[in-house]
This record gives C-alpha cells, structure tokens and sequence, in this order.
C-alpha cells in the first residue's frame, strides 16, 4: 500500500519538474523515481 501510494508521488514530482525544467533535473529525477517512464 504505501509503496504504491509512493510510486504516485514519485511521478507526479516527475511530471512537476518535467513541466517546469526538461532538461538535466527532469532525466536526474527520471532516473531515480521512475525508471519505467525513462524507458518509455
């Protein structure tokens, strides 16, 4: 439950720094929250 609940967090930090700076935080972030979206 709370690691699911986690991964929801996770991504949505991602998509809030995605949509402010898409560029060295976004694929840090995206490396160490959610490795899916990175692949994807």
């Amino acid at each position: 439950m709370a690691t699911a609940n986690f991964g929801k967090i996770q991504i949505g930090i991602y998509v809030e720094i995605k949509r402010s700076d898409d560029t060295t935080i976004c694929g840090m972030f995206g490396t160490i929250f959610a490795p899916p979206l990175e692949a994807e």
